[in-house]
């Protein structure tokens, strides 16, 4: 990374100065720790950005078993007519910068129906799913300067796509118009579901969190009892379970 981080301009000093700023502070996350580190963010994007790139793969998103595969699962639950699986009542908000969601639908309704990713990225396109936080490019069947999944990496474009990372403090009005329109669509959707949300407590004040724990759910996969306890405490009565993804999507949610 440190070739890669240098070769796109960065100083070693900086880098250097970066790794052990984040090693004190002790964060488990580089977004967390770019919360407070106004200074850092530019090469903090970059590492995050690459990080996730250099992880896309196609072969990646097809190897877990089924019984771990929520994905898989989803596409069941979403099965219908090419023309219409657009139809189906459900939207995404995610916080993440990956695009691997997007691009497994894409992928499913190729192999599904032997049509070209174009035509399958425009029915997927239909589909409301927000990246509240940015993403890492556009898919390449966009309208936008898209970027290949698990394409080749090309150093001088690394600070471009990290602009597209937006961390938590950054003011940007469209990131908040993507809160804006999240907010609508957890109140609008019958049943909000989260999954693997951390529940971090500036998310959550802009989500307006607790006008819709009453008709929402989620997973608490590794929280402890008290730990969920403190987040219906603050944010209401949320059903939090002990499962990850796919457990809760088959045991508590049921999707039809």
């Amino acid at each position: 990374m440190f070739k890669v981080l240098t070769s796109a301009g960065f100083a070693s000093e900086e880098i250097e100065r970066f790794r052990i700023e984040f090693q004190r502070s002790g964060r488990y996350s580089v977004d967390a720790f770019l919360q407070n580190r106004a200074d850092l963010s530019s090469l903090g994007r970059a590492i995050i950005a690459y990080q996730i790139m250099i992880k896309e793969r196609h072969e990646a998103l097809y190897e877990s078993s089924a019984d771990a595969d929520w994905y898989r699962h989803l596409v069941q639950k979403m099965d219908a007519p090419f023309e219409n699986f657009h139809e189906n009542n459900v939207a995404f908000i995610t916080f993440n910068y990956d695009r691997s969601l997007e691009y497994y639908l894409v992928q499913h309704l190729a192999g599904s129906f032997g049509i070209t990713e174009v035509a399958a990225f425009n029915e997927v396109s239909k589909l409301p799913l927000i990246h509240l936080h940015g993403d890492v490019g556009a898919l390449p069947w966009s309208k936008e300067n898209g970027r290949s999944y698990g394409g080749k990496i090309e150093i001088h474009e690394l600070r471009e796509w990290a602009k597209r990372i937006h961390i938590v403090h950054d003011e940007l009005a469209e990131r908040e118009a993507n809160f804006i329109r999240a907010r609508e669509m957890l109140q609008t959707y019958e049943m909000p579901v989260f999954l693997g949300f951390g529940f971090d407590r500036i998310n959550c004040e802009r989500l307006k969190f607790s006008e819709i724990t009453g008709k929402a759910r989620g997973t608490g996969y590794g929280l402890t009892e008290a730990e969920r306890n403190a987040i219906r405490k603050q944010y209401g009565p949320i059903p939090l379970w002990d499962r990850d993804c796919l457990g809760l999507l088959r045991n508590e949610v049921l999707l039809k």
